[in-house]
């Protein structure tokens, strides 16, 4: 479990795709900015008690699959149909509902929201608005501290990504951050007005 901006935050997916077209590398011990995003699988309201509560890991079959993560939906604008963002922690996570019921929560609602945390790819940050104040609260800057190579014959720890990695599938970066977002402005706490 984990509570904080600091994470860490373990199993992080990177798609193999940010390497090849992005150009993405990075090391076990190297520092890496980026925003993290939820895949999200469901969301439910939340109570006031609620607020604070730690995150909690996701397992299925002894394998971590995800998190539960309880926050505020920040006022946020998206060209995704299911994009929202949620703040908690102190970092702005971006959301994609993989499967959307409807309308996303109101901004200002707290929430209880599970599914895959991933590295947030710039097409999909590009699509939100206000972007530069998302961006301010969502980029961080992280130390990787293991790489996980995703392979069709089985997963293997390496060292490091770099270009000659552009084929792979993806892999799993465990990360622990800085308290202060990158854009050295103040986490937001709630929705932006």
């Amino acid at each position: 479990m984990t509570g904080s901006a600091h994470g860490p935050w373990r199993d992080v997916l990177l798609f193999g795709g940010m390497v090849a077209s992005d150009g993405y590398t990075t090391a076990v011990g190297a520092t890496t900015r980026l925003a993290l995003q939820i895949d999200c699988q469901s969301w439910a309201p939340a109570g006031e008690p609620d607020r604070g509560a730690p995150a909690v890991e996701i397992e299925s079959d002894g394998k971590r699959i995800g998190y539960e993560l309880v926050g505020e939906v920040l006022a946020t604008r998206s060209q995704w149909a299911d994009g929202w963002a949620l703040s908690a922690y102190g970092i702005a996570f971006y959301v994609l509902e993989t499967h959307a019921r409807g309308e996303p929560p109101a901004a200002g609602s707290l929430v209880r929201v599970r599914g895959q945390l991933c590295v947030a790819e710039d097409y999909v940050t590009e699509l939100f608005e206000p972007r530069e104040q998302l961006r301010d609260c969502a980029v961080r800057t992280w130390k990787v501290q293991r790489i996980v190579r995703l392979g069709h014959s089985g997963d293997r720890r390496v060292p490091m990504i770099d270009r000659r990695d552009a084929g792979q599938r993806g892999f799993l970066l465990d990360l622990r951050g800085s308290p202060a977002p990158a854009g050295g402005d103040q986490p937001i706490s709630g929705p932006r007005r």
